[in-house]
């Protein structure tokens, strides 16, 4: 019973040992590419979720097929507005994913500092 005991902690603390060796190899290996292709796959998915594409695309055609002068000029004012409210949302939300990015790799040294620093001055 002893020995099955001190097998498992000799594994358990060389699978801790490990894991706390390789975790800061990870996160800025593969880690650090996985979040990359979140943040671009989600900078993608947001363009077409505010149908930006669609939007610069129609900018100049006129809305309803109201192909008068008024209409058209109806037409851009209002896509206009549509494309520069999106557009801050669009800008809005790469600001957030490009702090999540900077906190991804800033964590680590961060973390590291808080550590010293409470070890050496308290």
């Amino acid at each position: 019973m002893l020995q099955l005991f001190f097998n498992t902690f000799k594994l358990f603390t060389w699978d801790l040992a490990t894991n706390l060796g390789y975790w800061p190899i990870w996160w800025y290996g593969p880690g650090l590419v996985d979040f990359f292709h979140f943040f671009t796959n989600n900078i993608k998915s947001a363009w077409h979720r505010q149908a930006l594409d669609i939007l610069l695309k129609n900018w100049f055609k006129p809305m309803y097929a109201q192909t008068d002068w008024q209409g058209r000029i109806l037409s851009f004012f209002f896509r206009t507005l549509i494309i520069a409210w999106r557009f801050m949302f669009f800008i809005f939300w790469a600001f957030v994913l490009s702090l999540a990015m900077i906190l991804w790799i800033m964590v680590i040294p961060i973390a590291l500092f808080m550590l010293i620093r409470l070890l050496l001055f308290t």
